[in-house]
C-alpha cells in the first residue's frame, strides 16, 4: 500500500473502541540494514521501485509509533523479531529459534518492527 496514512486511518476507523492492533514491517534501521548502508549496499526487503516484491515504504521504530500516535493509536509495546548477528542468508531466526530473544532485547536492531497499539478516541 501506498498511502500508508490511509492504512492507518482504516485501522483506526474498524477497530472497536478500546481495540488494539498488532502490526509489523521490516525495520529499516536494523543492524544488518545500517551495515550494509555502511558498506554502500541497498537495504534489504526495501523497494525503490512500485513494481515487484519489497516494502516502498521504509520504517524506523520511532517513525512507525510517530505515524501510529498521529492518528489515534497508542503504542502499548514495541518488539522485535531477532537481531541478525551474522547475514541471515546464513543463519536465521527459523533455523535457530533462540535467536528470537534478541529482538526482546535489542528491537530497534531487529530485521522486523513489531508493535501493538491501542485506538484512544481522537480529541476535537
Amino acid at each position: 500500500m501506498l498511502d500508508t496514512d490511509l492504512f492507518i486511518r482504516e485501522i483506526y476507523r474498524v477497530l472497536a473502541p478500546n481495540g488494539c492492533v498488532v502490526l509489523t514491517t521490516p525495520n529499516l534501521a536494523s543492524i544488518e540494514n545500517r551495515l550494509r548502508i555502511l558498506f554502500g549496499i541497498y537495504p534489504i526487503w526495501v523497494n525503490y521501485r512500485l513494481e515487484g516484491v519489497g516494502h516502498v515504504r521504509a520504517y524506523t521504530p520511532r517513525i512507525l509509533k510517530g505515524q501510529l500516535r498521529a492518528h489515534g493509536l497508542a503504542v502499548e509495546e514495541h518488539r522485535g523479531n531477532w537481531v541478525p548477528v551474522i547475514p541471515q542468508r546464513f543463519l536465521d531466526d527459523l533455523k535457530l529459534p533462540a535467536l528470537a530473544v534478541t529482538g526482546d532485547l535489542f528491537p530497534s536492531l531487529a530485521m522486523d518492527i513489531i508493535v501493538k497499539a491501542r485506538k484512544q478516541e481522537l480529541r476535537l
